[in-house]
């Protein structure tokens, strides 16, 4: 309680990413409504830690406050990439969109490009193999070489014969 207390009610923007840190540590799931608060702080730093947090607590509640951080555009990188790896860690099938719309919105940041394909892929038992398979492909493509390499782990796991032709392309 004091943990949660601290997160919402102190003044110094380090107690409260410390206490957002702790609580994220022990994963106490009865600090979600604090949790849920604190990812509008004002401080990054605060936001991020408890964005980090949701994606070990977090519930069906919790995407919709995710998917406001992915999508603002005010955001920093850093939190929007954090955003995206915790609706992969909370596996909600209504993420799949989301994340979709981030790799393809993301053409400059390779890092969130990562981030959503890594997040995708964490999705892979509650999102249609057919729909996977899909973003892997165009992922395949991907300038980036880590994403690239994440989405042919993808479609050797998922056993897509169709990737082929792609595989073969980037192993010449």
């Amino acid at each position: 309680p004091g943990l949660r207390q601290a997160l919402l009610g102190n003044t110094r923007a380090d107690v409260r990413w410390r206490s957002a840190q702790v609580l994220t540590q022990l994963r106490d799931s009865a600090a979600r409504p604090e949790l849920h608060r604190a990812v509008t702080d004002w401080n990054a730093s605060v936001r991020h830690q408890a964005i980090l947090a949701l994606g070990q607590v977090g519930n069906a509640t919790t995407v919709p406050l995710l998917r406001k951080r992915v999508q603002d555009p005010q955001e920093t990188l850093a939190n929007r990439g954090a955003a995206l790896g915790a609706l992969g860690n909370l596996g909600d099938p209504a993420a799949e969109a989301d994340l979709v719309k981030a790799y393809g919105d993301a053409r400059d940041e390779p890092d969130l490009r990562r981030q959503a394909i890594a997040a995708l892929w964490e999705l892979r038992r509650v999102v249609p193999r057919d729909r996977l398979v899909a973003s892997f492909r165009k992922a395949l493509s991907d300038p980036d070489p880590g994403v690239a390499r994440r989405a042919a782990i993808a479609c050797g796991e998922l056993r897509d014969a169709g990737a082929l032709t792609s595989l073969a392309r980037l192993l010449d």
